[in-house]
């Protein structure tokens, strides 16, 4: 039996016909079931995609996601976003460390980011490198899912066990917090078991504009003290406690009481001063912010971007690490190919 015929590739897309494209291009070479769950307006299912489309333009984010999701029969399933890359040698190693370790709901590699520049190079540079080596591993689940909101690394893109992140988005589609969204997955997963960062390559994100602006979702402490939001939140805290109370045969008072605690561990970051301002800030201001930012830039790059000088700088500080393209040759030939892919469609 074929490593690929245990997962299922999922891709959320919504009125992005150019990333799709690119991307049906790039999974053509493999034999793995891919879905496709396309939000927009218009039916554009791709000529050349043999998977499963889904025309999703009356549901949210969460929503097509979770009706995705229960159509999937294999044990795996990964999200891979529209305009990013999941290497296949890092989808084969988090499928056969998922089957050795049955207390672990999920695990992915490490990560790197790229963008093409104005002479249509593809600039390399490594992403999330203090998640390199993340990882949740207590035997509790009350305990796994506080690490993972006071430790917090999204996890949204790993090879997941189909019941946990199945039932993330059934818990996700109970509140309309797009930030909640992604750290559902977290809780979900935690609750399920535990969560390992491999030493392999496994993803690459695309840094572009328009995909490299800031993130302007609101900061789930910035949500949460909305008066409108308030029973998005509540319906959102029954639904964890009744998932945990039933999954950990625990009353839902207890499941209450996890979710409280790590919400509010997620909120309060204690190390890092700038997250710690965004998210005591209104979020008006913050757009206000990044609005006066961008009209008065000067550079060449692009806000969030950074010179090739710069992406050479960061390779070196981890020119003799595993998994990367750059120090290892199994990553090397899988990013051959993801660079091949993006220089054919130009997508600046």
């Amino acid at each position: 039996m074929s490593v690929f015929s245990k997962i299922s590739i999922v891709i959320p897309t919504h009125n992005r016909p150019q990333y799709l494209a690119r991307a049906i291009e790039y999974w053509n070479n493999f034999d793995v079931g891919l879905y496709i769950t396309d939000s927009s307006k218009k039916y554009s299912k791709p000529e050349n995609f043999n998977g499963i489309y889904f025309h999703t333009p009356n549901q949210n984010f969460a929503e097509k996601l979770y009706f995705t999701l229960k159509e999937i029969k294999t044990p795996y399933v990964a999200l891979c976003a529209d305009d990013d890359f999941t290497s296949s040698s890092g989808l084969i190693s988090s499928i056969k460390y998922l089957d050795k370790n049955k207390d672990f709901s999920s695990a992915q590699g490490r990560m790197v980011a790229f963008y093409l520049d104005n002479q249509n190079s593809v600039q390399l540079y490594p992403a999330y490198t203090s998640a390199k080596n993340y990882e949740i591993n207590h035997q509790k689940a009350s305990v796994r899912i506080q690490q993972s909101m006071s430790e917090y690394m999204h996890i949204f893109y790993a090879v997941h066990r189909i019941e946990s992140l199945r039932e993330s988005f059934k818990l996700s589609k109970e509140h309309l917090c797009s930030r909640g969204w992604e750290i559902g997955v977290s809780l979900i997963s935690s609750l399920y078991g535990k969560h390992k960062t491999l030493p392999y390559f496994y993803f690459a994100r695309d840094a572009s504009p328009p995909n490299g602006i800031p993130n302007l979702n609101p900061y789930i402490g910035n949500w949460i003290r909305e008066p409108n939001n308030q029973e998005g939140l509540r319906r959102w805290r029954n639904k964890f406690a009744q998932m945990y109370a039933i999954h950990e045969n625990q009353n839902i008072t207890i499941g209450e009481i996890v979710f409280d605690e790590a919400i509010k561990s997620y909120v309060k970051p204690q190390k890092n001063l700038k997250r710690k301002i965004k998210a005591n800030t209104p979020f008006s201001l913050i757009k206000l912010f990044h609005k006066f930012k961008e009209k008065f830039q000067t550079s060449h790059y692009h806000v969030s971007l950074i010179s090739p000088e710069d992406c050479s700088k960061l390779r070196q500080d981890l020119h003799n690490e595993y998994g990367y393209p750059w120090s290892d040759e199994i990553a090397k030939e899988d990013w051959k190919l993801i660079e091949s892919i993006i220089k054919v469609h130009k997508i600046h």
